[in-house]
Protein backbone atom coordinates (compact mmCIF):
# COMPACT_ATOMS: atom_id res chain seq x y z
CA UNK A 1 0.00 0.00 0.00
CA UNK A 2 1.38 3.35 -1.09
CA UNK A 3 1.79 5.99 1.59
CA UNK A 4 0.36 9.38 0.68
CA UNK A 5 2.28 12.48 1.66
CA UNK A 6 0.89 15.98 1.80
CA UNK A 7 2.99 19.13 1.93
CA UNK A 8 0.43 21.02 3.99
CA UNK A 9 -3.09 20.94 5.41
CA UNK A 10 -4.50 22.53 2.29
CA UNK A 11 -3.30 19.62 0.12
CA UNK A 12 -4.71 17.14 2.62
CA UNK A 13 -8.07 18.89 2.66
CA UNK A 14 -8.19 19.05 -1.15
CA UNK A 15 -7.43 15.34 -1.39
CA UNK A 16 -10.32 14.39 0.88
CA UNK A 17 -12.67 17.00 -0.60
CA UNK A 18 -12.07 15.56 -4.08
CA UNK A 19 -12.95 12.08 -2.80
CA UNK A 20 -16.04 13.34 -0.99
CA UNK A 21 -17.18 15.19 -4.10
CA UNK A 22 -16.92 11.96 -6.11
CA UNK A 23 -18.86 10.06 -3.45
CA UNK A 24 -21.61 12.69 -3.19
CA UNK A 25 -21.79 12.95 -6.97
CA UNK A 26 -22.17 9.18 -7.42
CA UNK A 27 -24.75 8.81 -4.65
CA UNK A 28 -26.71 11.74 -6.08
CA UNK A 29 -26.68 10.15 -9.53
CA UNK A 30 -27.95 6.91 -7.97
CA UNK A 31 -30.78 8.71 -6.13
CA UNK A 32 -31.76 10.52 -9.34
CA UNK A 33 -31.71 7.25 -11.28
CA UNK A 34 -33.90 5.62 -8.62
CA UNK A 35 -36.34 8.55 -8.80
CA UNK A 36 -36.61 8.09 -12.56
CA UNK A 37 -37.20 4.34 -12.11
CA UNK A 38 -39.83 5.06 -9.47
CA UNK A 39 -41.66 7.41 -11.83
CA UNK A 40 -41.45 4.94 -14.72
CA UNK A 41 -42.66 2.03 -12.57
CA UNK A 42 -45.58 3.92 -11.07
CA UNK A 43 -46.71 6.78 -13.27
CA UNK A 44 -45.94 5.18 -16.61
CA UNK A 45 -46.69 1.53 -15.83
CA UNK A 46 -50.50 1.60 -16.12
CA UNK A 47 -51.66 0.85 -19.63
CA UNK A 48 -52.19 3.91 -21.77
CA UNK A 49 -55.65 4.77 -22.94
CA UNK A 50 -56.22 7.28 -25.69
CA UNK A 51 -54.09 9.80 -23.78
CA UNK A 52 -50.53 10.10 -25.14
CA UNK A 53 -47.91 10.24 -22.40
CA UNK A 54 -44.93 12.43 -23.12
CA UNK A 55 -42.52 10.76 -20.66
CA UNK A 56 -39.03 12.21 -20.96
CA UNK A 57 -40.18 14.49 -23.80
CA UNK A 58 -42.44 16.90 -21.97
CA UNK A 59 -44.08 14.54 -19.49
CA UNK A 60 -43.76 14.28 -15.71
CA UNK A 61 -40.49 12.37 -16.07
CA UNK A 62 -38.88 15.31 -17.86
CA UNK A 63 -39.74 17.69 -15.02
CA UNK A 64 -37.03 16.36 -12.72
CA UNK A 65 -33.50 17.74 -12.80
CA UNK A 66 -30.28 17.07 -10.93
CA UNK A 67 -28.18 20.19 -10.54
CA UNK A 68 -24.40 20.35 -10.70
CA UNK A 69 -22.27 19.50 -7.71
CA UNK A 70 -21.59 22.52 -5.53
CA UNK A 71 -18.78 22.74 -3.03
CA UNK A 72 -19.03 25.80 -0.80
CA UNK A 73 -16.93 26.15 2.35
CA UNK A 74 -17.34 22.80 4.13
CA UNK A 75 -20.48 21.68 2.30
CA UNK A 76 -20.86 19.54 -0.80
CA UNK A 77 -24.35 19.42 -2.26
CA UNK A 78 -26.39 18.32 -5.25
CA UNK A 79 -30.10 18.99 -5.50
CA UNK A 80 -32.89 17.18 -7.26
CA UNK A 81 -35.75 19.50 -8.09
CA UNK A 82 -38.93 19.67 -10.09
CA UNK A 83 -39.01 22.15 -12.97
CA UNK A 84 -42.58 22.37 -14.31
CA UNK A 85 -41.39 24.45 -17.27
CA UNK A 86 -39.97 21.25 -18.79
CA UNK A 87 -43.49 19.82 -19.16
CA UNK A 88 -45.79 20.30 -22.14
CA UNK A 89 -48.36 22.93 -21.24
CA UNK A 90 -52.04 22.32 -22.00
CA UNK A 91 -51.92 25.05 -24.64
CA UNK A 92 -49.06 23.27 -26.47
CA UNK A 93 -50.57 19.78 -26.20
CA UNK A 94 -51.58 18.82 -29.74
CA UNK A 95 -51.93 15.08 -29.10
CA UNK A 96 -54.37 15.07 -26.16
CA UNK A 97 -56.75 17.88 -27.08
CA UNK A 98 -55.11 20.19 -24.53
CA UNK A 99 -55.49 17.86 -21.54
CA UNK A 100 -51.76 17.36 -20.88
CA UNK A 101 -51.07 18.64 -17.36
CA UNK A 102 -54.35 20.55 -17.17
CA UNK A 103 -57.24 21.57 -19.40
CA UNK A 104 -56.80 24.10 -22.20
CA UNK A 105 -60.58 24.69 -22.54
CA UNK A 106 -60.91 25.80 -18.92
CA UNK A 107 -57.53 27.56 -18.98
CA UNK A 108 -56.16 25.24 -16.25
CA UNK A 109 -52.45 24.54 -16.13
CA UNK A 110 -51.54 22.02 -13.41
CA UNK A 111 -47.83 21.60 -14.16
CA UNK A 112 -46.77 23.32 -10.92
CA UNK A 113 -49.13 21.14 -8.90
CA UNK A 114 -48.32 17.69 -10.30
CA UNK A 115 -46.02 16.54 -7.46
CA UNK A 116 -48.75 17.49 -4.96
CA UNK A 117 -51.55 15.91 -7.02
CA UNK A 118 -49.73 12.58 -6.90
CA UNK A 119 -49.86 12.50 -3.11
CA UNK A 120 -53.61 13.08 -3.05
CA UNK A 121 -55.52 9.95 -3.94
CA UNK A 122 -58.74 11.82 -4.75
CA UNK A 123 -57.16 14.67 -6.67
CA UNK A 124 -54.96 12.25 -8.60
CA UNK A 125 -57.97 10.16 -9.66
CA UNK A 126 -59.91 13.22 -10.84
CA UNK A 127 -56.97 14.68 -12.75
CA UNK A 128 -56.23 11.33 -14.41
CA UNK A 129 -59.75 10.61 -15.62
CA UNK A 130 -58.79 10.87 -19.29
CA UNK A 131 -56.23 8.06 -19.17
CA UNK A 132 -53.33 10.16 -17.93
CA UNK A 133 -50.61 9.06 -15.57
CA UNK A 134 -52.81 7.83 -12.73
CA UNK A 135 -50.92 6.55 -9.71
CA UNK A 136 -52.83 3.56 -8.32
CA UNK A 137 -52.16 3.60 -4.59
CA UNK A 138 -51.61 0.14 -3.15
CA UNK A 139 -50.75 1.25 0.37
CA UNK A 140 -51.84 3.94 2.77
CA UNK A 141 -48.58 5.79 2.16
CA UNK A 142 -48.65 8.63 -0.31
CA UNK A 143 -46.68 8.61 -3.53
CA UNK A 144 -43.72 10.51 -2.15
CA UNK A 145 -43.82 8.79 1.24
CA UNK A 146 -43.26 5.47 -0.50
CA UNK A 147 -40.22 6.79 -2.36
CA UNK A 148 -38.78 8.55 0.71
CA UNK A 149 -39.10 5.30 2.69
CA UNK A 150 -37.25 3.50 -0.11
CA UNK A 151 -34.46 6.10 0.02
CA UNK A 152 -34.26 5.91 3.82
CA UNK A 153 -33.80 2.15 3.57
CA UNK A 154 -31.10 2.30 0.89
CA UNK A 155 -29.16 5.54 0.80
CA UNK A 156 -26.61 4.61 3.46
CA UNK A 157 -25.86 1.36 1.62
CA UNK A 158 -25.20 3.35 -1.55
CA UNK A 159 -23.05 5.82 0.39
CA UNK A 160 -21.04 3.02 2.05
CA UNK A 161 -20.53 1.31 -1.33
CA UNK A 162 -19.12 4.52 -2.80
CA UNK A 163 -16.91 5.12 0.25
CA UNK A 164 -15.52 1.60 -0.02
CA UNK A 165 -14.18 2.42 -3.50
CA UNK A 166 -11.79 4.84 -1.78
CA UNK A 167 -10.94 2.66 1.19
CA UNK A 168 -13.25 4.58 3.52
CA UNK A 169 -15.50 2.89 6.03
CA UNK A 170 -17.85 4.67 8.36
Amino acid sequence: MELLEFKNDKELQKYFNDILEKIINNVSEKVFSELQKHILNTIYSPQEGWYKRYGAHGGFLSGWELDKLQSIANQITRNIYFNPDNLISPSRDSQNNGYAHGDVDDNIDRRNQLPIILNSEGWNAVESEFGGAYYPRNTSAGYWDEFINYLDNNIWQWFDKECKKYGIRR
